[in-house]
């Protein structure tokens, strides 16, 4: 019920009440007035008696006294029937005023009752209502505290209580500093009573009764009073120390290789980018292990595991306690340093590790060494991001590489104008192989013996429309690096088929000697490539002669004997017996005779 009725069903009562006093009293003052009026008249009936008395005649003095008596008789009746009538009409007004006044104090008691009834039910209801509120708070994995404007403790929750290993009737009462023995605690609860709202959220680290720093997610928010002001404060926190471990970890994954525990490609990039944003000079070292594939490859993953932890090793003693050292991939990993006065300093740098990664290694009771290479480029000279100043170490990783193992070189522009070359003749090669621009010339093969001829050797020549005549040592490992060793080989032997069929039209069955990429060897795509040519020219595969280079053997000397291992159980002219290979084809090197005699015993020409 509204305010405005409950004043309406209170004063109506009263009103009543007021009406059956206001009665009341008015049959009491009709009762009074009949009463006055009736006194008032015999008083002046004797007045006029006694004056008609002096002035009449002596006989009309019995006549006079008899009228006087009838008067004053008639009007003490009139009086005594006013008053009848006056205390009937007084006690009518009892009555109704008593009867009034009953019926309303009977349903005053009614409405008592009835309220009295509702405030004991609401009393029922609030109780369960707080003790359910009670149940909620002190379920919660929350740390729920109530506090005055001084920060007295009114309120706290399970959950508080346990954090600090105490009782809720401990803290009752008590200063929120004393009790938590935490000052950040009083300034949340002076701050949401000076501002009037809720604080944000926010992590605080405080230390716990067990000495453990613990990382809590805290708020804290003011209660209105009746006044418009706050009266008090309640403050949540909750812990999410667990959490903010977990999230830790999995950034600490996210941000490191899993075996080395370095830095990785993620993690690297942003703090080089970073590093570069600060400015000063900040050198970039590309660091990669000569030998780690013939390791892993030969020794097993566990071995090459071991090779780089123990190349991480190395590298770190190597650092200054602000470097980072990450891993790449593989066997690549990078050293960005700051702070440098000259580029001097990343030269000693990269000496330092070149010595430490060039040293022997005990790796499974073998000693094994595994040198390495480094590409150094300085920004911001050599590049204002990071992406541009990877690339220019990139580049001098190369140089590196290309001028022998266990090198450091640094980028220089000169670097640069070689790379752009080798980028724009890789793609010239690429549009020369889609146009068929190469052709063959076939040098003469003589015996040594007697000088007879003995065949001819098939040679790919370019004929480049400004360039002039690019020599193989030039466009081959263009051709290569761009992805064409494969398109490359089969336009050859394509070439060299249709050459020998032009011949033996003529009369002339020469055998063709033609060199293929190493790669196709060691991989065993040798006998594939030969196998699909012979069979879409219809060539005849003993008078094809294929020369490899002997650092095939060098290289993988297992993996070359096998593949003519392959080529001596039978080929493409349906497993001719004795010593065949692919279509009874020859393959020698084309330098070192002690590499033919090799290959002899595998399965070599006769």
């Amino acid at each position: 019920m509204s305010a405005r009725g409950r004043w309406r069903g209170s004063t109506l009562p009263l009103l009543a009440a007021l009406a059956a006093a206001l009665v009341f009293v008015a049959s009491l003052a009709t009762t009074g007035r009949q009463l006055a009026s009736s006194a008032m008249l015999e008083a002046a009936a004797h007045r006029i008696g006694f004056w008609e008395s002096s002035q009449a005649l002596r006989e009309a003095a019995r006549l006079a006294t008899e009228i006087e008596r009838l008067a004053a008789g008639e009007a003490a009746a009139a009086g005594a029937a006013a008053l009848q009538r006056s205390l009937a009409v007084s006690a009518l007004g009892l009555v109704v005023s008593a009867t009034l006044l009953s019926a309303l104090l009977f349903w005053l008691w009614r409405r008592a009752s009835g309220l009295l009834e509702e405030a004991l039910a609401a009393r029922a209801r609030a109780r369960g209502s707080e003790r359910l509120l009670r149940v909620v708070v002190d379920a919660l994995p929350a740390m729920v505290s109530a506090h005055d404007r001084e920060g007295r403790f009114l309120l706290a929750n399970a959950a508080l209580a346990a954090f600090h290993r105490t009782t809720e009737a401990a803290l009752l009462g008590r200063d929120v500093t004393a009790a938590t023995g935490a000052a950040e605690d009083a300034a949340d609860l002076a701050a949401a009573l000076a501002s009037g709202t809720q604080l944000p959220f926010r992590e605080v680290r405080v230390t716990g009764p067990d000495g453990a720093e613990r990382v809590l997610l805290s708020t804290a928010a003011p209660v209105a009073g009746d006044g418009g002001g706050a009266s008090s404060v309640v403050r949540i926190c909750l812990d999410i120390t667990e959490r903010k471990h977990a999230e830790e970890q999995i950034r600490y994954m996210a941000e490191h290789d899993s075996l080395t525990g370095l830095a990785n490609r993620l993690l690297f990039t942003r703090r080089l980018s970073h590093a570069l944003a600060e400015g000063g000079m900040v050198a970039l070292h590309l660091i990669d292990l000569d030998d780690f594939k013939e390791v892993n490859d030969s020794l097993g993953h566990a071995a090459g595991d071991a090779l780089l932890l123990a190349a991480a090793s190395r590298m770190r003693a190597c650092l200054r306690p602000g470097d980072l050292l990450a891993r790449l991939g593989g066997d690549e990993f990078a050293v960005v340093q700051t702070g440098l006065a000259a580029p001097a300093e990343a030269d000693a740098t990269a000496a330092r590790l070149l010595r430490a990664l060039g040293a022997p290694y005990a790796i499974e009771g073998m000693t094994l060494r595994a040198g390495a290479s480094i590409g150094i480029a300085i920004g911001p000279a050599d590049g204002v991001d990071g992406p541009a100043l990877l690339q220019r170490a990139d580049i001098a990783l190369y140089r590196a590489k290309a001028g022998g193992r266990g090198q450091a070189r640094r980028f220089s522009a000169a670097m640069a104008a070689a790379v752009t070359e080798q980028h724009r003749l890789e793609a010239e090669v690429r549009e020369a192989m889609a146009r068929r621009a190469f052709h063959f010339v076939f040098q003469p093969k003589f015996r040594l013996a007697d000088l007879a001829f003995a065949g001819c050797e098939a040679l790919m020549r370019w004929e480049h429309p400004t360039r002039g005549a690019v020599p193989p040592s030039v466009f081959i490992p263009a051709a290569e690096r761009a992805g064409l060793a494969l398109p490359l080989a089969e336009f050859t032997l394509e070439a060299v088929l249709r050459q020998q069929a032009a011949w033996r039209a003529e009369g002339l069955d020469i055998p063709v000697a033609l060199n293929l990429s190493a790669r196709h060897i060691v991989s065993g795509e040798a006998p594939r490539l030969l196998g699909a040519a012979l069979a879409a020219e219809g060539g005849r595969a003993e008078r094809i002669e294929i020369e490899v280079t002997e650092d095939v053997l060098i290289r993988d000397p297992e993996a070359a004997a096998a593949v003519l291992g392959r080529q001596g159980a039978g080929g493409g002219d349906g497993g001719a017996a004795g010593r065949g290979r692919i279509g009874r084809c020859g393959l020698v090197p084309s330098r070192h005779a002690a590499a033919r005699h090799a290959l002899d015993r595998w399965g070599g020409c006769p």
